[in-house]
């Protein structure tokens, strides 16, 4: 799971091409946290793929995948329900860390399960309903291509060097 950051109209990439790899936060729920080498990151507990193995072993099917969990979540399953409420508070930290740390004007969210579900986004919007200024949660326009579309961005204004021009692109 990643974000990606602009700060003045340009992609920041960090020191080493390691900034908004929020994937790597790690997760505050872990046996040991006297060690955080052993606490897990958000990756390992609530990406897509890890809520997509947490809801196939709830249903007991390892052929699972996020159509049947879209298609449960919409018919109320409890079990699917409460997972995904799970994601959202876990998630709901992670975007109050990044509000926190950027003070963004918007927070872009790219991903399919969002997409499907789009009242993830209003759950997240709730929970965070204490911060004063919370910048508008809003889902990327094209969920298949816009990580494509933005790496093509940036390395068409690298090669072209048009760093401070604003592209426009269309698919």
């Amino acid at each position: 799971m990643g974000a990606g950051i602009i700060i003045n109209t340009h992609l920041y990439t960090g020191n080493y091409g390691q900034a908004g790899e929020i994937g790597r936060i790690i997760s505050r729920e872990g046996q040991n946290e006297h060690q955080l080498a052993k606490l897990p990151n958000f990756n390992s507990q609530w990406s897509q793929q890890a809520l997509i193995v947490k809801a196939a072993e709830l249903k007991s099917n390892p052929a699972y995948s996020l159509e049947m969990l879209v298609a449960d979540y919409n018919n109320d399953d409890e079990d699917i329900t409460n997972l995904i409420e799970h994601f959202c508070y876990h998630l709901a930290i992670v975007t109050s860390d990044l509000i926190a740390a950027y003070d963004p004007q918007m927070i872009f969210f790219n991903s399919p399960l969002i997409d499907q579900i789009p009242e993830i986004l209003k759950n997240i919007q709730m929970k965070l309903s204490f911060i004063p200024l919370v910048p508008p949660l809003v889902m990327s326009k094209d969920v298949k291509a816009a990580t494509l579309l933005g790496g093509a961005s940036m390395a068409i204004h690298r090669v072209l060097h048009m760093e401070g021009t604003r592209l426009i692109f269309h698919h």
